[in-house]
């Protein structure tokens, strides 16, 4: 699935379905293009990249409860701050 959004809630709405469906977060990757459009070359807030992020179907579904917001957002800052690592060594 390809989605494209700077919406935190429809974010949190999609990852939600997700787990809730049986599938885990294994992967988080923010990917950098190369070349950029001009409404990013022209807005230095603008998002410059897309972030990848992968589900698998579990082997060994159990039914999670709903995700608060905080919840989602450690989950998400969470592997973000290890991706940071990760590079900066």
């Amino acid at each position: 699935m390809t989605y494209h959004s700077l919406s935190g809630a429809e974010w949190k709405a999609i990852t939600n379905a997700c787990i809730r469906n049986g599938f885990e977060l294994v992967d988080y990757e923010w990917l950098v293009q190369k070349t950029f459009t001009p409404r990013q070359i022209n807005r230095m807030t603008s998002i410059k990249g897309d972030v990848l992020v992968t589900f698998k179907k579990s082997s060994t579904f159990v039914v999670e409860e709903h995700k608060s917001d905080i919840e989602v957002k450690h989950i998400f800052v969470g592997l973000v701050e290890e991706w940071l690592l990760e590079k900066g060594s």
